[in-house]
């Protein structure tokens, strides 16, 4: 008969963590959603004598007024998802650091290990790429009791990072290149100007905090690969998968 171990039932503490996890990655999903459609529509339309098609619409508008409102609502969806993805990566980061107090710790006497449980539960988010690289390895794939973390191959480190920087390029450059777009074609450049009777600078406060917010949200990101690709190496100092 295998010996029990603590943790025959999944922790309450970490059930809640995994349930607040899924929430922020669901509220980031939802504003990555819209960004990525308002990017869309930003980049691909192209004015003729000064108006706009609207796709989806079938409605012209003053190109300039377009461009000035895709400009501020691009802005505010970079700041609410960049706001909701770094919560998660708090909540992950929370979490984390309660399976590595219990790493060796199993959640049931068959091998199971509450890291792999606790990944099952949380919802993907649109940046997690890890399990593409994982199911490839089969049952090396899982949590072992006879290891921390299973070892991959370079192969599946090199897709892994492959997958990441598609991500990178959908969730942070296309957005991001889409706000620049609708900058300049909005004239915004001009010091002088105003849209609506609102002197530029101000929409110009609104994009400077989107951009910090977004080279924030990247950063944060990129770190967080960096502790991902040194998990699946299986070296020292690894905080997340």
């Amino acid at each position: 008969m295998i010996a029990k171990k603590p943790f025959d039932v999944f922790p309450e503490l970490l059930k809640q963590l995994a349930d607040g996890l899924s929430i922020h990655t669901r509220i980031a999903a939802r504003y990555w959603l819209a960004l990525a459609l308002v990017s869309a529509v930003t980049v691909i339309p192209t004015p003729q004598k000064n108006l706009l098609l609207l796709p989806f619409l079938s409605v012209q508008a003053p190109a300039r007024d377009f461009y000035a409102f895709a400009f501020i609502l691009i802005s505010l969806l970079v700041i609410g998802y960049g706001s909701a993805s770094c919560q998660g990566i708090r909540t992950r980061q929370l979490a984390q650091l309660f399976i590595n107090g219990c790493r060796k710790e199993f959640l049931h006497p068959s091998g199971l290990h509450i890291q792999d449980v606790f990944d099952c539960i949380v919802s993907p988010s649109i940046n997690r790429m890890a399990p593409l690289a994982q199911i490839l390895q089969g049952k090396q794939q899982f949590f072992a009791k006879d290891q921390s973390v299973p070892r991959r191959p370079t192969i599946l480190i090199g897709y892994f990072t492959t997958l990441r920087l598609v991500g990178v390029l959908a969730v942070y450059v296309f957005p991001g290149y889409a706000l620049v777009v609708a900058f300049v074609k909005s004239s915004m450049y001009r010091p002088s100007a105003s849209l609506w009777g609102i002197p530029v600078y101000l929409f110009w406060l609104v994009g400077i905090v989107a951009i910090l917010v977004l080279v924030q949200s990247l950063c944060f990101d990129i770190r967080y690969f960096l502790e991902s690709v040194r998990r699946i190496r299986n070296t020292p100092k690894n905080m997340h998968r």
